[in-house]
């Protein structure tokens, strides 16, 4: 919960928001202590009593939506001319181009050809995903981040092989 209040002698003012909800309430008042406190608590109360507070479900933008193609035809075939359009300048300082390529081709030798994922599975918010890419012989779980930049560009990268049921195929994982 964020909250505010305050006011000057004779108003008064409080603000509440549950931003995981989408949910504000603000009141305004003639008084310099106008006591908001309870009728704040009632009236979130009544709102979760009514079953009205549902967490927001965050959406992919079409950024995110778009590096995770781009991220995932990478995994099928490694092209270092895609790899450096969609690459924040930071991604290849955490771990080199040949090392992420080596990565790849480890794990398509591991799992065989793998396929363009459908949608995500976890979208945690419009610039950070995860979903699965089925492959002949097991899975990968990726997630991206992409950094807050004009365009956005990926700033991490990861890549773990998982079982079809999406569990680790094995204790250890690969962070890419």
């Amino acid at each position: 919960m964020v909250s505010h209040s305050g006011g000057l002698p004779g108003f008064g003012s409080q603000m509440r928001w549950l931003p995981e909800h989408g949910v504000g309430i603000i009141a305004f008042g003639n008084r310099t202590y106008s006591g908001w406190t309870r009728p704040f608590d009632d009236a979130l109360n009544a709102l979760s009593r009514t079953g009205a507070l549902h967490p927001r479900m965050a959406l992919p933008s079409a950024a995110l939506s778009s590096a995770r193609e781009a991220v995932s035809r990478l995994i099928i075939r490694w092209d270092a001319a895609l790899a450096d359009s969609v690459a924040a300048n930071n991604l290849f300082l955490d771990r080199s181009r040949e090392r992420r390529r080596a990565e790849f081709e480890g794990f398509r030798a591991r799992l065989g050809a793998c396929r363009q994922a459908g949608d995500f599975d976890v979208v945690e918010n419009s610039l950070r995903g995860e979903w699965v890419m089925p492959c002949e012989r097991g899975a990968l779980r990726v997630g991206i981040t992409l950094a807050p930049t004009v365009p956005p560009r990926v700033q991490y990268l990861e890549a773990r092989p998982v079982t079809l049921n999406g569990e680790p195929s094995r204790p250890s994982t690969c962070a890419l």
